[in-house]
């Protein structure tokens, strides 16, 4: 049986299978036709990769899923933000911890996207990211972004990214010197960050694909799910280290529970 994504993935890759599909189809064909998982969210093994390989097909895989989980935590962030009450100083804090939270995953898909081209001698693939990149440096490393309240919804200026630009806030800028019609919701920027950083993301992975089937093809290999593995278990990739397992439930509503480590 060949890999699909949508019945062999991991629990995460199978309860999101509709940010793969709506933002990054390359990841699945990467997926399909280089990684797999033997059933236990570790990879299928590939016949005849000499060390060196075996050990960069695994850190491709790690930095891989890496960006997809990342965009996913962004997604839920950017879903949920509009759902906290500002009415109180402490809801106040929690969207501010969401806004910066958002950032890590936004620079940790240019980190990934880094490695992965090296890997396959793409050098500057993460430049496709740049911008999203300098944003949030701009937001974590600058002095806090000023806040408004439209209609019970958080506001934020546009943030400059690489290029100059004096009409968009950067950590030079005086809060005083930002003007109400610079504003738009912190919703509306985090979602439209999400969308714009998965569609890059999906563009660097189309480029390394040619690269992975080729190593497959050099191989005279196509991956196939192993038989005794067809009923894949309910694990979270980077979770099963030794004997300590997440216990994970899932459903396709992709209502997704953490149990305590065992």
């Amino acid at each position: 049986m060949q890999p699909d994504i949508s019945i062999h993935g991991d629990v995460l890759e199978k309860a999101y299978h509709d940010v793969l599909l709506g933002k990054l189809p390359a990841y699945i064909e990467i997926w399909n036709r280089y990684l797999g998982n033997d059933g236990t969210a570790n990879l299928i093994e590939i016949p005849n990769l000499d060390e060196q390989e075996k050990k960069d097909r695994e850190i491709f895989a790690q930095y891989h899923y890496s960006s997809f989980e990342s965009l996913v935590c962004m997604r839920v962030i950017a879903d949920d933000i509009d759902k906290i009450d500002l009415t109180v100083i402490e809801g106040y804090i929690n969207a501010n911890n969401e806004f910066l939270a958002f950032q890590a995953p936004a620079g940790r898909i240019h980190d990934c996207v880094k490695r992965m081209g090296n890997l396959f001698g793409c050098q500057d693939l993460e430049r496709e990211l740049y911008d999203y990149y300098q944003q949030r440096n701009e937001i974590l490393h600058g002095c806090k972004i000023p806040f408004i309240v439209i209609e019970g919804l958080l506001a934020i200026p546009s943030i400059m990214a690489e290029k100059q630009d004096s009409n968009k806030w950067h950590s030079n800028k005086l809060w005083s010197e930002v003007e109400s019609k610079d504003f738009a919701f912190l919703s509306e920027y985090l979602s439209e960050t999400f969308d714009q950083i998965g569609q890059l993301l999906n563009k660097t992975l189309y480029r390394l694909l040619p690269k992975a089937i080729g190593l497959v093809k050099s191989k005279n290999f196509q991956l196939q799910i192993p038989e005794r593995d067809r009923e894949q278990g309910q694990v979270v990739s980077g979770t099963n280290m030794t004997d300590n397992h997440f216990s994970i439930s899932y459903n396709a509503s992709a209502s997704i529970s953490l149990g305590d480590i065992k």
